[in-house]
């Protein structure tokens, strides 16, 4: 208990901006094209760089995030974060792939969530293309027209939306409905079976999504037997342990838009045994 408490405090000092209780920082995950390995993207994920505790994994503190009603404060401070790591990687000369960040509820019912985030763009002299949102399939949004308006206005300003954690929660079809999403992220419980008895289940979203003109990313993709049983399904776009872990933003520049791997534009990873016949329609 005083463990959670002390976390609740250095969690609202951190998200105030007060010394002594660290840094966050964006670690960033490869999202690749499962066919040639190619780095076609990359997922932000926070973690805290805490003085005494060393680098905290978003399970330690997110409760607490929650509990004290910061969820968007710190999705703010991952965006400027990212956008900041966005521009100064543009100033080096590099070619940044498109970041995606997560939003969570509390940023979404805001009105003024779409002005807030093309705002730090624009600061920040950042391509509207280099950044994707992405709303989880587990949140409960609220059935008006704040959240549908504020991503239909990000998507109108450039911005792709994500569908994260697909397959499991029971909103699926209606937020594919109620909002315009160019991508759908299988959770990573429903890849980790994908080459035994859900198999049906992957194929039925693949052809729905290949119906609705939307891509199919897979996360959680950690051999390479997942990944050849993704793209005989059809599935072009994975995630996971097989490709990378998040890794901080040096190791990221170094491994992906530096020399070595990227020099060829893929990262080292097993050729496929065959070359799909299928492919989706949005890269």
């Amino acid at each position: 208990m005083a463990d959670r408490l002390g976390t609740g405090v250095d969690v609202r000092r951190l998200l105030a901006g007060e010394g002594g209780v660290g840094s966050l920082e964006a670690h960033y995950q490869p999202l690749v094209e499962l066919a040639s390995g190619r780095v076609v993207g990359a997922e932000a994920l926070v973690r805290w760089r805490h003085p005494e505790r060393g680098l905290v994994l978003p399970d330690a503190f997110l409760g607490a995030v929650s509990a004290g009603g910061l969820d968007a404060r710190l999705d703010e401070a991952v965006l400027r974060e990212v956008a900041a790591d966005l521009a100064r990687w543009r100033g080096q000369g590099l070619e940044p792939v498109p970041v995606s960040v997560n939003l969570s509820r509390g940023s979404l019912v805001d009105p003024d969530l779409a002005d807030r985030v093309v705002a730090v763009l624009e600061h920040h002299g950042i391509p509207s293309g280099l950044l994707h949102v992405e709303v989880t399939e587990h949140q409960e949004l609220p059935d008006d027209d704040v959240v549908a308006g504020n991503l239909e206005a990000l998507v109108a300003a450039g911005v792709d939306v994500h569908l994260d954690d697909y397959g499991t929660g029971y909103t699926s079809m209606d937020y594919l409905q109620r909002f315009p999403v160019a991508v759908l992220k299988l959770d990573r419980a429903v890849t980790t079976t994908v080459d035994g008895g859900r198999r049906p289940v992957v194929a039925g979203i693949t052809a729905m999504a290949s119906t609705l003109g939307l891509d199919v990313l897979a996360e959680g993709v950690e051999t390479v037997a997942q990944r050849d049983a993704l793209l005989a399904l059809g599935i072009r776009y994975g995630q996971g342990w097989l490709f990378g872990r998040p890794e901080p933003a040096a190791d990221h520049v170094r491994r992906v838009l530096g020399g070595g791997a990227r020099a060829t534009g893929a990262l080292e990873v097993p050729a496929p045994r065959e070359t799909p016949t299928a492919s989706p329609q949005r890269a």
